[in-house]
């Protein structure tokens, strides 16, 4: 039987939408506006598999089976406690994928482009940050440690000493910039 073109599209917007997330994981407006453009594509894609399940049992039951960990992460939270759900979601998803591109008939082509994208994107991203890694993230300490408490970071009149701590500006940071950490905790219990 032949997979509706509908179901066909957004499964392959919803791989290179998931390729997109691994390789650039950075906390913008356009990765945020891509982590919920997931999460509906994803969820029309469920709506759909539940409605196909008859007449396509078993492409549309693996869409639903990795559609279970996603609605688990999404109720729970995509946070570290949470990678073997994230993992096993990822696993059964490209599964998905790989099923639909072997019993599909048409738009193979797309779909194995999506499954590219989905390999690729997150595969070429993590060699280039090995190969060219950010100096801003690395942090190095001085070569010798200071003789006083008053030499260390931006020294005794620093608003962070005796800590070393410093801001890139030399000022303090404003308090309502912090969450308290009974909200951080809603999504970062680690």
């Amino acid at each position: 039987m032949k997979t509706p073109r509908f179901a066909i599209w957004v499964l392959a917007a919803l791989a290179v939408n998931a390729g997109y997330l691994a390789a650039f994981a950075h906390a913008t407006l356009f990765y945020v506006a891509n982590v919920f453009l997931h999460i509906a594509l994803g969820a029309a894609l469920a709506i759909w598999a539940l409605a196909a399940l008859r007449r396509f049992p078993f492409e549309a039951g693996i869409i639903v089976l990795s559609a279970i960990p996603a609605a688990y992460l999404i109720a729970r939270g995509n946070t570290s406690d949470h990678r073997a759900i994230l993992i096993a979601h990822i696993a059964i998803a490209a599964a998905a994928l790989i099923v639909v591109i072997a019993r599909s008939r048409a738009d193979r082509l797309l779909l194995f482009a999506a499954f590219l994208m989905f390999i690729l994107l997150p595969a070429s991203a993590g060699i280039y940050r090995r190969l060219h890694p950010d100096p801003a993230d690395r942090i190095e300490n001085p070569a010798t440690a200071p003789l006083s408490m008053n030499d260390e970071g931006a020294g005794e009149h620093s608003p962070f000493a005796p800590s070393s701590a410093q801001t890139t500006t030399g000022k303090i940071i404003p308090a309502n910039f912090f969450l308290d950490s009974a909200q951080c905790g809603e999504c970062h219990r680690d």
